[in-house]
């Protein structure tokens, strides 16, 4: 002892935690692991470990922090990106977590899509005759997430071109394990929506084209617009179906099946919904010049009476 008074352990771990926050170099760490102990509590947060054959750590995402993507799960590899952190209840080293994707299995998931794709490509779906978009669609059906930006964009936008246009917005799940049900499940409803004694009995006219989408997102996220029950029941529908899922980049299944591909859910209303102003004033263009060339030949065909 060199006669320096001691320091509360709580003061001490305090000061070493301020220490760790304040190094910029336990900011913004990137590392992978495998998940151990994934605990997600009522609370919000989600306690668990990673670890690999050298080492563990401690990790919390915090409520809202960030998006944990679907099937997350015990074993799994993982990459996080968070900052280093002392819990001082515990005296313990751990990350807090900013972000966290997993590794797996995106060249597994690669290769199932590669080899349906060769199975329908096979079965002559891929080759088969794509239906046109109608002219002027009268009753649009919208498969998306429910409360989605894309869906909001969606109705925004064809509300803008054409008002009082029908739609029928068929809310489902995009992500997650239960989304190609919920996916097929709306293409369900909307091909009984596309039949006339149905639409009939609903006092609506039938729908005659379709959205299917939603907005971006991880590879992950995507997913269940790359697996066969969608794209069988894509192949299937009796209406033209527009595939409107992530970015321009994003190039999934659902867009090859489908009868037209649009780069955006925005971009899918403008192939599908024309702009009501324009045709007006195109109907007004056509109208008269049927009149002059009434008039035109009116005029000639007594000239000619008239010899």
């Amino acid at each position: 002892m060199d006669g320096s008074e001691p320091v509360a352990i709580g003061e001490f771990v305090q000061s070493l935690r301020n220490r760790l926050r304040s190094d910029e170099r336990n900011r913004n760490c990137l590392v992978r692991g495998e998940i151990r102990q994934w605990k997600p509590y009522s609370s919000g947060h989600t306690y668990f470990s990673l670890r690999d054959d050298n080492g563990q750590m401690s990790a919390v995402i915090w409520k809202g922090r960030c998006r944990i993507p679907s099937g997350i799960e015990e074993g799994q590899e993982v990459i996080v990106l968070g900052n280093v952190d002392v819990y001082a209840g515990r005296g313990q080293l751990q990350l807090i977590v900013e972000r966290i994707e997993p590794i797996r299995k995106i060249g597994a998931l690669e290769q199932e899509r590669q080899r349906l794709l060769e199975t329908l490509q096979k079965e002559g779906v891929l080759d088969r005759e794509k239906k046109t978009l109608p002219l002027f669609p009268k009753h649009l059906a919208i498969i998306t997430g429910k409360d989605s930006a894309a869906l909001a964009d969606m109705l925004r936008l064809s509300e803008t071109r054409w008002p009082g246009l029908r739609r029928t917005v068929i809310g489902v799940t995009v992500q997650g394990e239960k989304a190609v049900e919920e996916i097929t499940r709306g293409l369900s409803v909307a091909r009984s929506l596309s039949r006339i004694e149905h639409s009939e009995q609903l006092g609506m006219p039938p729908v005659d084209v379709v959205i299917v989408g939603r907005g971006g997102g991880s590879p992950e996220d995507l997913w269940a617009f790359n697996l066969e029950p969608v794209a069988r029941a894509l192949s299937t529908m009796p209406v033209p179906v527009i595939s409107a899922v992530g970015h321009e980049s994003d190039l999934l299944v659902s867009d090859v099946v489908a009868d037209v591909r649009a780069s955006t859910p925005s971009h899918a209303i403008e192939l599908a919904v024309p702009i009501l102003d324009d045709v007006l004033s195109l109907m007004v263009d056509l109208e008269d010049r049927l009149h002059r060339g009434s008039i035109r030949r009116f005029d000639e065909e007594n000239l000619r009476l008239q010899q």
